[in-house]
């Protein structure tokens, strides 16, 4: 599954939420949220060629993204670990 991320609210981009273990599509600049289960642990970028800034907060992790390519991102959370391909357009 390909999720589409475009969302404005009051003029701001707003976060996304991406379900676990999708490709996740986000654009240049544009910034989707990753639910997680409790609090992340800890998470792995690897395999990029794509620019992504990756923040771990208390709802999930927000990945914005800075230069196109793609990546993939693993998330270890209280209940175990979630792969993502992350495709920045």
């Amino acid at each position: 599954m390909i999720l589409v991320l475009t969302m404005v609210v009051a003029g701001r981009p707003a976060p996304v939420r991406a379900a676990a273990n999708d490709d996740v599509v986000v654009e240049v600049g544009a910034t989707t949220l990753i639910p997680t289960n409790g609090y992340s642990r800890h998470s792995v970028l690897g395999e990029n060629t794509a620019a992504v800034d990756v923040v771990v907060g208390a709802d999930g992790v927000t990945v914005k993204g800075r230069e196109a390519g793609e990546a993939r991102l693993v998330i270890y959370d209280q209940v175990g670990a979630a792969a993502y391909k992350l495709h920045v357009v």
